[in-house]
């Protein structure tokens, strides 16, 4: 058994709760609230530990005061007895840590869903949800590594997995085509204390987006001090362009003509052409994304379908690329469902005064031919034709920013009814469970009282979302619960989940515990609200909110506000399966 285990059972036993067993041991809440969770435990030599053990005997010593007829607290009533019982759980409690971090960096790489693994594994999908987040360990952590290593190799097969868990494992991608090689590599290297590998993974694209800046990334990009050139009489030419050079030149080509041109209408571009050799060429790099800085600056909209069938941390980096420009509010992005041609390729781009056409075979791309196109009659073709395909595309993510909020409210009013299941990422505590003395005591003392409407008002239409969908529906939040030294280190601002009118509220600690004691008792009464909490603040910037198999919000609080609605499946996926580590 292992310390959590049985200290829930003792506070059982107890017939008490966490916090009266917080108080009388001489702990905080948050600190036994980590020991109960599993999260963290006490040293063998700790205070802790010894002011756990007196707590117990005390509060058992008074329980079989009233009650002697229950023998099984005589036990507990002796201090050397209780913690001699909590000291066996923390000395057999198995270590092997680095099985669970290998765990991560495998369901993070791979983009696993973790529903499926868990009815392969035989857990209950909530506990396994636990174990990645370091909450719980497998019972039985051998047959855990056996159940998973065979899972994966039954169904990560495929050519772009191998390649990505060759690099993790550190073999050839060629080594895991054989089935009993590819078991016997994987079982190795998750059960081996070795460094963990994780290409890429979906907590570095959070986290960039969390810390993103969009004012320092224009001064680094010096696109405030861009000037789009007037040339009146630039005329652009028809012209047929070969190989890898001759692409590059297009392109370009055709961004200088879009640019120098009068038209103001939008800019259409889809290419599933391959990338490598593209990304190998930095100064090419360079002069794309200054020539769509340059588009941008001119004020012109751009229309984007995104090839996203490419391995998932290819995905990631691209998205992270296009990311920024997305926070300029003339980005559309879209997307294809189904499965690419794996013969030929293309390139559409056009524009309100030209167009560019490519194709290359696969395999071939130095041998692609490209053609831009200045006539009339051309131009509308491709029009039409861009047309076409953005009605058989998919909208990748809908972007909302401050102004857009009515928006984004409706997106949630229309999904509150939607029964599915539900969970949000929150780097503060939620809104909707605070009270309005709580509320006008932080607004009184920050002087900021006359907002006390305005704001329960935002709180009462979050309430009535949360309630309707918790009626219907399971919602988890994760939230951070802080020591008062963490606390010290870094006092969490009260967001408000939709607008907080770029308020910064600032807790005291005791304001802050009165609202996680708030949290706590709303979830208590509200059987389908679960509450997870994490010992740490691992963004500072995001909250995430999600529906599993359909939507994920991701709400960026400044520099700039801007709400991500993103649809993608894949992406959908990878994010509802992402729980930061807890790092002690």
């Amino acid at each position: 058994m292992t310390f959590n285990q049985q200290l829930s059972d003792i506070i059982k036993l107890l017939n008490c709760t966490a916090k009266e067993l917080a108080e009388v041991s001489g702990i905080t809440p948050v600190t036994l609230s980590r020991y109960a969770s599993g999260k963290r435990t006490p040293s063998i030599d700790s205070s802790e530990l010894d002011g756990l053990a007196s707590g117990i005997s005390q509060l058992a010593k008074n329980a079989y005061t009233v009650t002697p007829e229950r023998e099984e607290l005589r036990e507990l009533c002796d201090h050397n007895a209780v913690k001699g019982i909590l000291l066996s759980t923390i000395q057999t409690q198995p270590e092997r840590n680095y099985v669970i971090d290998h765990f991560n960096t495998l369901v993070n790489a791979l983009n696993i869903n973790l529903n499926q693994l868990a009815k392969h594994v035989g857990y209950d999908s909530s506990f396994l949800y636990r174990i990645k987040n370091g909450q719980r360990k497998p019972g039985d952590i051998d047959a855990f590594i056996r159940n998973t290593c065979s899972y994966i190799v039954s169904n990560y097969n495929n050519a772009d997995s191998l390649a990505t868990l060759a690099k993790i494992i550190g073999c050839s991608a060629s080594e895991l085509t054989n089935k009993q090689t590819f078991i016997t590599l994987l079982t190795g290297w998750i059960s081996s204390d070795s460094e963990k590998v994780s290409p890429a993974p979906i907590d570095n694209f959070l986290s960039e987006l969390d810390s993103f800046n969009l004012d320092e990334y224009i001064r680094t990009i010096h696109f405030d001090e861009l000037k789009v050139p007037n040339l009146p009489f630039y005329i652009i030419h028809s012209k047929t362009y070969y190989q890898l050079d001759g692409m590059k030149e297009a392109e370009l080509d055709f961004y200088k003509g879009t640019v120098l041109s009068k038209s103001s209408k939008p800019i259409f571009m889809f290419s599933d052409m391959p990338m490598e050799d593209m990304a190998e060429d930095v100064d090419f790099g360079k002069k794309w994304l200054f020539a769509i800085a340059m588009a941008i600056k001119k004020g012109l909209h751009l229309n984007v379908i995104h090839n996203l069938n490419r391995p998932f941390n290819e995905l990631l980096l691209g998205l992270q690329s296009w990311i920024p420009l997305y926070m300029t509010g003339q980005i559309s992005p879209y997307y294809f469902i189904g499965k690419p041609s794996s013969v030929f390729h293309q390139l559409t781009y056009v524009s309100g005064v030209c167009a560019l056409d490519g194709q290359c075979i696969d395999g071939h791309h130095k041998d692609g031919k490209y053609t831009l196109y200045s006539s009339k009659t051309d131009i509308t073709y491709y029009q039409k034709r861009a047309k076409d395909m953005l009605s058989k595309a998919s909208s990748l993510m809908d972007i909302y920013f401050k102004e857009d909020e009515d928006k984004l409210k409706g997106f949630l009013e229309s999904q509150k009814k939607e029964e599915g299941t539900y969970k949000s990422r929150i780097y503060s505590l939620p809104s909707h469970t605070i009270n309005k003395d709580l509320l006008e005591k932080v607004l009184t003392r920050t002087n900021q009282l006359d907002l006390l409407d305005f704001l329960w008002d935002n709180i009462n239409w979050h309430r009535e979302l949360m309630d309707t969908l918790t009626s219907h529906s399971k919602l988890e939040e994760v939230v951070a619960v802080l020591t008062k030294e963490e606390f010290d280190h870094y006092t969490p601002t009260y967001l408000f989940d939709i607008s907080d009118n770029n308020l910064e509220l600032k807790y005291t600690y005791e304001e802050y515990l009165e609202h996680i004691a708030l949290t706590e008792s709303y979830a208590e009464n509200n059987d389908n609200y679960i509450l997870t909490t994490d010992d740490s603040a691992p963004f500072r910037n995001i909250q995430i909110r999600m529906k599993e198999n359909d939507w994920v919000i991701i709400s960026k609080r400044k520099s700039p506000e801007i709400h991500f609605v993103i649809h993608h499946p894949k992406l959908v996926n990878a994010i509802w399966n992402f729980m930061p580590l807890v790092n002690e």
